[in-house]
């Protein structure tokens, strides 16, 4: 198949996609010597589509002469561009740079997912991300909870999920959490490092769909309005760690998850304080949140 043979492909696919949807789509439209792969309507907003299948990633020129033909036209219209290629890193920051949002990018995975779920599933989903959000590349995979039933007995172990920032404190807030929770033969840890503070809301929003997520950061790092959102949800909850592990990690370098605890906390008061709020959450968590069924 050519290059070009696999774009008419693409193309079609999307087309068809639209349609059993019923979302009315048109091909191939040409105003004024432009030309528009698709376009279409949903919940009164209408939308024109683009659809690339390249050998590389899009590059950030192409978005942005993309979103130029979506401001040409009736205030209001959005734009699906639609990628099975990806995308460059600086193809999405380039649509959020001073202008207000008025496209959503769609990659590969979007569009197998449209194919198993729906198109209008995947786009509620992405129109949402981006308007509570300003997310404007919210892959709908990544929404989907761990498959764990969330319906467990009140005597079934208690799933926990830490949220991390940084990578390298897995180790350290592994030993920290073990220490604190030892005790607690109905509690398990998870913990998942490297989710920056941008997305602590999103990743902890679908997360409590199964487990109870403690949030660890600092607390000045967050966006705002995000520290409020995630002390607002029921099975989550935000501990402000000022400067992070490493503070602590700090106070025996060679041996961070062999240290005597006892020691830790008598050299260090915030870490004392830490553990006292730490466990405190975690046993309102676990007493709140597994004797009934999420919602």
């Amino acid at each position: 198949m050519t290059a070009q043979q696999r774009g008419r492909f693409f193309e079609r696919l999307l087309h068809e996609l639209l349609d059993i949807s019923g979302l009315k789509p048109r091909r191939n439209q040409r105003p004024m010597g432009e030309e528009i792969d698709s376009s279409f309507i949903h919940d009164g907003h209408a939308f024109i589509l683009e659809a690339k299948w390249l050998a590389n990633p899009v590059p950030e020129s192409q978005i942005l002469a993309f979103r130029g033909k979506v401001e040409g036209k009736l205030q209001g219209t959005l734009g699906v561009f639609v990628s099975a290629s990806g995308y460059s890193p600086d193809a999405a920051a380039a649509l959020q740079k001073g202008k207000s949002l008025n496209v959503l990018l769609f990659d590969r995975s979007d569009v197998e997912d449209a194919i198993d779920h729906g198109f209008t599933e995947v786009l509620d989903y992405k129109f949402r991300e981006a308007a509570e959000r300003g997310d404007v590349y919210a892959r709908y995979r990544d929404r989907k909870p761990p498959s764990t039933p969330r319906g467990l007995r009140h005597e079934d172990p208690q799933q926990f999920v830490i949220l991390l920032p940084d990578e390298q404190e897995e180790e350290i807030a592994q030993y920290v959490f073990s220490k604190l929770v030892h005790t607690k033969s109905t509690v398990l840890l998870d913990i998942k490092g490297g989710v920056v503070e941008t997305q602590m809301v999103r990743s902890a929003k679908y997360l409590t769909e199964t487990y109870n997520v403690l949030a660890l950061c600092d607390e000045q790092l967050l966006p705002d309005g995000d520290a409020e959102l995630l002390h607002e949800m029921p099975y989550a909850t935000l501990i402000d760690v000022p400067g992070g592990f490493s503070q602590w990690r700090s106070i025996d370098p060679e041996n961070p998850t062999t240290a005597d605890m006892d020691l830790l906390t008598t050299e260090s008061p915030g870490l004392a304080a830490f553990l006292r709020l730490a466990q405190a959450e975690i046993d309102r968590l676990a007493n709140t949140s597994k004797t009934d069924d999420h919602h």
